[in-house]
């Protein structure tokens, strides 16, 4: 999926760096935030946040030789713009972890 594409998805890669899986995420970090109107409204609103900001979890699969995650997206306050990569994980790096294997 990588190149001139917009949104967020994970990449999981062989030691080799072929593709083994991949997975769109549907807005993982919000850009805006519900807030009501006023107490006696009973409304509410979407407003753009003064600074885009979280923590998600994805779940990805076992995949024998599975050697690096990778964690494409758009600024969260532009969906639209070009995903770059934003977090790369080799899984050699976490400590009890081999690999896939």
């Amino acid at each position: 999926m990588t190149g001139e594409r917009s949104g967020s998805w994970i990449e999981l890669r062989d030691g080799e760096g072929n593709l083994l899986y991949q997975r769109v995420l549907h807005l993982p970090l919000r850009s805006e935030v519900e807030v009501a109107e006023g107490p006696e409204s009973g409304r509410m609103y979407w407003r753009g946040a003064d600074a885009p900001k979280g923590v998600f979890e994805v779940v990805v699969p076992a995949i024998p030789g599975l050697a690096v995650v990778q964690l494409f997206s758009s600024p969260p306050e532009a969906a639209h713009e070009v995903a770059r990569q934003v977090l790369r994980v080799a899984l050699t790096d976490i400590p009890g972890e081999t690999g896939g294997e």
